[in-house]
C-alpha cells in the first residue's frame, strides 16, 4: 500500500506553503507507474504528509527547513529516504508509540494516573495526571507501578482491564521503547540518526530525560488496550498536540473510521489533579 495522495496545500503563503508545493510538484511529475518502494511518488507523499502532520513549531519547522535546503528533486528524494530509514522504519520495527511525551508547565514530562473520570460534555476525555515515585527503575517494577497508577485502565477511553471487572485487555506499553537505549536497539537504523529525529519532534531533552535506566520512568509508560496498542504500533493511530490547549491532543487516524470503531474520542486531555 502506498501513501495517500497529498491534499491541496493546507498552508497560507509562507515557507511551509513553499515546502509543501515542492512535494506536490515532485508528486505531480512522477509517473503512476513508478509507484515502487522509494519511488518519487512515495518520497513526495512521505515528505508532504510529514510536513503536514509534524508537531507545529519545532518539528514542522525542521522538516520545512530540510525540504528548503534540498537543491533539486534528487536531494529531496534522498531526504525522504533518510526519514523513511531513520524514522518510519525504525519506529515500526521497534513498535514505537508515536504518542508524544506529555509535558507539565515546568517542562518535565508527566504521565496520567487513574482512575479516569467520566467524559466531559464537550467530548473531551480528561484524566488526572501525577508524577509517581520512580522507585526501582527496571522493566518489571516500572510496568507494575504504571499499571497501579492507571488503575489498569486504558488511558484514552477509561476502559477497565478484564482482570479488574472490566471488559478490555489492558497492558502497559513504553512510549519510547526500552530497546532504544541499548547499543543493539536501533543498530540497523543508526540509533544516533533515530534519536536525532525524535529530538526534533519534542520540546524536552529526551536524551537526558530517558538516558539509561530512566527509560523505565513512569512518565514513559502508559496503559494501553491491546487492540489499540497494535494500531499505535502500526502508526495507524497517533496523538498530536492541540495548539494553545496545554496537555490536550488530537487523536489522529490513518484510516477513516478507526477511532469510531475503537471507541476513541477525537480529543484527549491529560490534566493535573491539583
Amino acid at each position: 500500500m502506498f501513501p495517500t495522495p497529498l491534499p491541496l496545500n493546507p498552508f497560507p503563503e509562507s515557507k511551509l506553503h513553499t515546502a509543501h508545493q515542492r512535494c506536490l510538484a515532485l508528486e505531480a511529475a512522477a509517473s503512476d507507474a513508478s509507484q515502487h518502494f522509494l519511488s518519487p511518488v512515495l518520497c513526495a507523499r512521505l515528505l508532504g504528509h510529514l510536513l503536514r502532520l509534524a508537531p507545529i513549531g519545532n518539528g514542522q519547522g525542521h522538516v520545512q527547513h530540510e525540504i528548503t535546503l534540498a537543491v533539486d528533486d534528487v536531494k529531496l528524494m534522498d531526504l525522504a529516504r533518510f526519514y523513511l530509514r531513520h524514522f518510519i522504519c525504525a519506529c515500526k520495527s521497534q513498535h514505537l508509540r508515536c504518542l508524544g511525551l506529555v509535558e507539565s508547565s515546568s517542562g518535565r514530562a508527566r504521565a496520567p494516573s487513574a482512575p479516569p473520570p467520566s467524559p466531559s460534555l464537550e467530548g473531551t476525555h480528561q484524566y488526572p495526571m501525577a508524577i509517581t515515585a520512580q522507585g526501582a527503575l527496571d522493566h518489571r517494577s516500572a510496568r507494575a507501578a504504571a499499571g497501579r497508577r492507571d488503575n489498569n485502565c486504558y488511558m484514552l477511553t477509561g476502559k477497565k482491564n478484564s482482570q479488574d471487572g472490566g471488559f478490555a485487555i489492558v497492558e502497559t506499553a513504553y512510549i519510547i521503547p526500552e530497546a532504544s537505549v541499548r547499543e543493539e536497539g536501533w543498530e540497523q537504523f543508526d540509533s544516533a540518526g533515530v534519536w536525532t529525529i525524535l529530538s526534533m519532534f519534542v520540546d524536552i531533552n529526551i536524551l537526558k530525560e530517558l538516558a539509561g535506566k530512566l527509560i523505565h520512568r513512569p512518565e514513559n509508560i502508559m496503559s494501553m488496550e491491546v487492540t489499540c496498542r497494535h494500531y499505535f504500533d502500526e502508526l495507524s493511530l497517533w496523538l498530536k498536540p492541540v495548539e494553545g490547549l496545554p496537555q490536550t491532543y488530537h487523536v489522529c487516524e490513518a484510516r477513516q473510521g478507526l477511532k469510531q470503531y475503537l471507541g476513541i474520542p477525537e480529543l484527549v486531555t491529560f490534566s493535573t489533579s491539583n
